[in-house]
C-alpha cells in the first residue's frame, strides 16, 4: 500500500468527499427542472380558472391571477439558474468521482500501469492531474463530508471482477435501466393522457359550444408541452438504453475472460491488463456519453421550456390587466 495505505484511504475518503458534491449538484438540478413544471402547470390552471371564478367572486378571480403571475414569475426565475454551467459544474463533478473511483480500482487490482515497480508514484501522478483538471471545482467538493467506509475488498483481478465489475452490473447499470425504464413509461403515460383528455375536450367544444371550456384545451397544451420538455431532458428513455447496453458489455467482457485458459503468467497477466483496462473503459465511456447527452438535451429542451413559461406568463398578464 502507499505509505502504509494512508494515501488510498485520503484518496478513498477523497472520491467519497467529490461523489457528496455531485449528488448535491444533481439533487439542486432535479429540485430546479421539477419545480418548473409544477409551477408552469400551476399558473396555466390558476389563469385559466380566473375566468370562471370572476362570475362567482371578482376578488377570488384577482387572486387566482395574482397567484398565477406569482408562479409564472417563479417558474421563469428558476429556469434561468438551469443554465449551462450548473449543468457542467454537475456532470464534471461526477466525472472526477467517477475518475478517482476507477484510479483505486485500477490501482488496487495492481494491472496495467500499477503493477510492480513505480505503481506508487503513477498513481500519486495520476491522482494529481485529475484534480488539477477539476481544481475550480475543489472548493466545493472540500466542504463535503466524506462517508466513513472501507476501501474495497480488492487485491487481484478476480476480486476486482467481484468488487467492481459485478456490482456495477448488477447493482447499478441494471437497476437504474429497470428505473428509468419505468420513469420514461410513467411520463409516456402522462403525455398521452393529457393529449386524449385534450382531444376529448376539443370534441366536447365542437359539439357543445361553450365560453368556459376552450381555455382549457390550451392549458392541456401547455401542460403537455412541460411533461414532454421534462421528460426530455431527463433522458429517462435513452439512459435506460445506455445503462442496458453498459450492463451486457461489462457481462460480455467477464464471460470472455472466464472461457480463457491454458495460459502462461505472462500471457495472463497481459489478458488481466486489458480486462481491466476495458472494464473500466465500458464504465467511462457511458459517463462521458451521459455527461454530453445530458448537456445536449438540456439544451434541446430549453426552448420547449421556455415556451411554455412565455406562455403562461403572458397569459396571466394579460389576465391581470383585465381583472
Amino acid at each position: 500500500m502507499v505509505e502504509g495505505d494512508r494515501y488510498l484511504r485520503w484518496l478513498w475518503d477523497e472520491q467519497s468527499r467529490w461523489s457528496q458534491r455531485a449528488d448535491e449538484l444533481k439533487a439542486g438540478v432535479n429540485r430546479n427542472r421539477r419545480d418548473v413544471l409544477v409551477l408552469v402547470v400551476a399558473a396555466a390552471v390558476l389563469v385559466t380558472a380566473s375566468g370562471p371564478l370572476a362570475e362567482v367572486s371578482p376578488w377570488i378571480s384577482r387572486i387566482a391571477v395574482g397567484a398565477a403571475l406569482v408562479c409564472g414569475s417563479a417558474a421563469a426565475r428558476k429556469r434561468m439558474s438551469l443554465g449551462r454551467d450548473r449543468l457542467a459544474a454537475w456532470t464534471r463533478t461526477r466525472s472526477v468521482s467517477e475518475s478517482l473511483k476507477s484510479l483505486t480500482y485500477t490501482y488496487l487490482a495492481g494491472v496495467g500501469p500499477y503493477r510492480g515497480d513505480g505503481a506508487d508514484e503513477t498513481l500519486k501522478s495520476a491522482v494529481s492531474e485529475l484534480l488539477r483538471s477539476g481544481s475550480d471545482l475543489a472548493a466545493g467538493a472540500s466542504t463535503q463530508a466524506a462517508v466513513p467506509r472501507d476501501l474495497p475488498a480488492v487485491w487481484d483481478v478476480a476480486s476486482y471482477v467481484t468488487q467492481r465489475v459485478d456490482r456495477q452490473r448488477d447493482g447499478y447499470y441494471e437497476k437504474q435501466s429497470r428505473v428509468m425504464g419505468d420513469r420514461a413509461d410513467r411520463f409516456s403515460r402522462m403525455e398521452s393522457l393529457f393529449f386524449y383528455i385534450g382531444a376529448v375536450l376539443s370534441a366536447v367544444i365542437l359539439i357543445f359550444p361553450g365560453p368556459w371550456l376552450a381555455p382549457w384545451v390550451a392549458v392541456l397544451t401547455t401542460v403537455s408541452g412541460a411533461v414532454a420538455a421534462h421528460a426530455a431532458v431527463q433522458r429517462y428513455g435513452a439512459l435506460q438504453l445506455e445503462y442496458a447496453q453498459a450492463a451486457h458489455e461489462l457481462e460480455r467482457l467477464v464471460s470472455s475472460r472466464r472461457a480463457l485458459g491454458g495460459l502462461t503468467a505472462e500471457q495472463l497477466a497481459a489478458e488481466d491488463d486489458g480486462f481491466v483496462a476495458a472494464a473500466e473503459s465500458v464504465i467511462s465511456n457511458q459517463n462521458e456519453a451521459w455527461m454530453v447527452s445530458s448537456l445536449d438535451a438540456a439544451q434541446t429542451s430549453e426552448k420547449k421550456t421556455r415556451e411554455a413559461v412565455t406562455t403562461v406568463t403572458q397569459q396571466a398578464q394579460s389576465a391581470a390587466r383585465k381583472a
